[in-house]
């Protein structure tokens, strides 16, 4: 591990440390490995491990650990992130380089080191692809995991290997095999003659009288060439026949080849016009509630248990507790009607700690819900116009006043999901949300925007609206499964990009990103976009 802290308040402002060990202590105890003796740090308050190319970093303190704001218990850290020894004590940047990390080779770098390999072999495509699977996955193995390398194989084989091997084997094998057939011809054709020649050495013989026994013993050979001479011929008329039918084969999957390589050519076509067309209609999701009493009090900190947690009260004196969430919708109407997931809609919604203080008179409430469009500075303020009690689907409206300008409305697919197990698909969203828009900016960028907008995560997401820096993300997958209620695909998301549209390769939505499931990226899960048509015709009939 090799990290470094930089210190932004506190005894040790203005120094950085850079550590290079698996396991960090933190603490005012003298003894720690980061030693921060004023108030409130505890002496054994938190500790940072590495693990699995990852920096884990665990709160132990009764007086709680924050990072970028919020409070902890333990979470993987990013470059950048602001860490809090407890409330008002000593802040520290979390600085890593992924470059330092032994075992932790970037896999564009293992791609590029497979690739110089290849070319040094200079032997022809089938060749040169061989040394590159066996570099590029012994590197993923030994870096990473059998998993990921299985991954890259596949999708190496899926959109590349397969079809460029097939395309280059059938090629060569036509050219082999109309050699072989120029040169069976031409067997054909002088066996032939001497066929004939020896039929017309037959019937001479046969005209001619047989005076001696040498003479009787010369006809008997003739007859045993003349046989030998049929069989070659049979044998070279099936070997012809044999080679028709493989050269034939071969031509077939030349042509199922070139249909897949057409295939994939028209879904990257396809996928770069959905994202030019539609992307400006895809909104960033910001949103928080609070938790009141029934007589409208919100809950607030009202001091710390025993083991230094947190507690809260109507009655508390400290902050309000508020819930911030970041998510995704996309626009279906051009009065300003969104699609989404009900649980961006109502956050707490299947929230088993929510529910369980819902059993003791507290009661929910949304307090800020507003959407953030590509390429509009201006924040749009929504509210929930209804939710679906069949799926997690919502629909969400802008005031009439707030809808920006020239923002495309996405096409729904309303003549069934048109989607079959196989299917290539387009998912578009804001996965991770706020973290991944600001990962994507350079370290000025973040200076300016940070000492523009502090550390409010509303006013930074305001400025970086404002900025024009929000975009959606795009990725590509597949079909793997459906069911009456879900899709399952692969296209790349994680929390964030709930609500996020789901488009086929001819353009139509065809369903709402819903869910991923943790520990394996292969399988995501949406909701058919039935269910958001039908909610949307209940909206309309209800008027």
């Amino acid at each position: 591990m090799k990290a470094s802290l930089v210190h932004l308040s506190g005894s040790k402002r203005g120094k950085t440390e850079v550590f290079q060990r698996e396991w960090l202590r933190i603490g005012s105890d003298p003894e720690s490995d980061l030693a921060l003796l004023e108030r409130p740090v505890a002496p054994r308050h938190a500790e940072i491990r590495f693990e699995n190319c990852e920096y884990l970093l665990r709160d132990l303190g009764p007086d709680g650990t924050f990072v970028n704001g919020g409070q902890i218990s333990e979470i993987l850290l990013q470059d950048g992130d602001l860490i809090e020894f407890g409330v008002g004590g000593p802040k520290v940047r979390f600085r890593i380089r992924p470059e330092d990390h032994v075992g932790c080779k970037p896999l564009r770098q293992i791609l590029a080191d497979a690739r110089d390999m290849a070319r040094e072999y200079g032997r022809g495509p089938l060749v040169g692809a061989g040394a590159f699977l066996r570099q590029a996955l012994g590197e993923m193995i030994r870096e990473y995991s059998w998993r990921l390398a299985i991954a890259a194989l596949l999708f190496f084989l899926l959109f590349g290997g397969v079809p460029g091997i097939l395309l280059y084997r059938s090629r060569e094998e036509q050219r082999r095999q109309e050699q072989m057939l120029a040169q069976l011809a031409g067997e054909v054709q002088e066996t032939g003659h001497l066929r004939q020649q020896l039929l017309e050495t037959v019937q001479q013989r046969k005209g001619m009288e047989i005076r001696s026994g040498e003479e009787l013993g010369t006809l008997e050979l003739l007859q045993r060439e003349r046989a030998q001479l049929a069989k070659a011929l049979r044998e070279a008329e099936a070997k012809a026949q044999a080679s028709r039918e493989e050269f034939q084969r071969m031509r077939e999957a030349l042509a199922r080849a070139e249909r897949r390589i057409a295939s994939l050519e028209e879904a990257k076509g396809a996928t770069e016009r959905i994202i030019q067309r539609y992307a400006g209609g895809v909104a960033f999701i910001h949103g928080s509630f609070v938790l009141e009493d029934p007589s409208g009090r919100p809950l607030r900190q009202a001091g710390r248990d025993q083991e230094g947690n947190p507690l809260f009260s109507p009655t508390g004196q400290g902050e309000t507790l508020r819930i911030t969430y970041n998510g995704t919708a996309f626009l279906v109407s051009a009065d300003g009607r969104l699609l989404t997931n009900r649980h961006v809609a109502e956050p707490w919604w299947e929230d088993k700690t929510v529910e369980a203080l819902m059993t003791r008179g507290i009661r929910p409430r949304l307090e800020d819900l507003r959407a953030f469009f590509p390429g509009k500075q201006e924040a749009s303020p929504l509210e929930v116009v209804a939710v679906s009690e069949a799926a997690d689907v919502a629909v969400v409206q802008l005031a009439k006043s707030a809808v920006p300008l020239g923002l495309p409305v996405l096409p729904v697919e309303s003549r069934g999901d048109g989607v079959k197990p196989g299917s290539f698909v387009l998912l578009l969203g804001y996965p991770a949300g706020l973290d991944a828009i600001l990962a994507k900016l350079d370290r000025p960028t973040l200076q300016s925007l940070f000492t523009a907008a502090g550390d409010d995560v509303l006013s930074v997401t305001s400025e970086v609206g404002r900025r024009g820096l929000i975009r959606p993300l795009a990725t590509q997958g597949i079909i793997g499964d459906l069911t009456p209620t879900k899709l399952v695909y692969d296209a790349v998301t994680t929390v964030g990009g709930s609500g996020g549209p789901l488009f086929n390769m001819h353009g139509k939505v065809i369903g709402i990103n819903q869910a991923v499931l943790r520990g394996f990226g292969g399988s995501n899960f949406g909701v058919p976009i039935r269910f958001g048509l039908a909610l949307l015709k209940d909206i309309s009939t209800k008027r």
